[in-house]
């Protein structure tokens, strides 16, 4: 901060002790100064916000591309990075781990039995609730709430084989 800046603060602190001013007027006044460094030195804002002002048209207009040009800009940018090619699937595929492909496999079955409920019209709120309690559900009708293993408990089944 500059040195008069400093001295600026120090004495509307000295006028809020005294009672002088109010805070809320020495807030509003600190505030319009750091705005009106950007309003004095730069001659096209002004000018902008001038013809906003005086413009409802020129307002809109001034909206509309400050909204309208940003989403084209990502427009392209997602076009360009797009990279949805059935090459590219082929190929990611075939390097894919064995891990991957196997949760793959597991969420298509689990998405597939989901729907399945869904289309029967099963009441699936019990999934809500397994879920929040961190559990998952099973294949078993009598048996759906399963919870989750921790790691050690797979670590123990583990060593004891």
């Amino acid at each position: 901060m500059a040195q008069n800046e400093i001295e600026e603060m120090l004495d509307h602190l000295r006028r809020i002790k005294s009672g002088e001013n109010s805070t809320r007027k020495v807030l509003r006044e600190s505030s319009e100064k750091s705005m009106s460094i950007l309003w004095e030195k730069s001659g096209t804002w002004r000018w902008l916000v001038r013809r906003t002002k005086e413009s409802k048209p020129f307002f809109i207009g001034f909206a509309t591309v400050c909204g309208v040009i940003p989403g084209i800009i990502g427009f392209c940018v997602m076009s360009a990075t797009n990279t949805r090619s059935p090459e590219l699937e082929a190929k990611l595929r075939k390097n894919a781990r064995l891990e991957t492909l196997m949760m793959g496999k597991v969420n298509k079955e689990r998405l597939a039995e989901y729907l399945g409920e869904l289309q029967r019209k099963e009441n699936t709120n019990d999934r809500y609730v397994a879920a929040l309690k961190g559990e998952t559900l099973t294949r078993k009708p009598y048996q759906r709430i399963q919870p989750v293993p921790n790691t050690s408990d797979i670590e123990a089944k583990k060593e004891q084989k």
